[in-house]
């Protein structure tokens, strides 16, 4: 179980830093105004 939960956390860490500076870019620009103003303006 330490050995499988070691491998999947090993795996998504690089995959999330490859895709964040390539398409994440875009995406997460778009998603944190989009909270922020419904937050701000409900």
């Amino acid at each position: 179980m330490l050995n499988r939960h070691s491998r999947v956390n090993q795996q998504p860490r690089p995959a999330i830093e490859r895709t964040e500076p390539e398409q994440p870019d875009g995406v997460f620009t778009e998603l944190v105004p989009s909270c922020r103003r419904g937050f701000g303006k409900p």
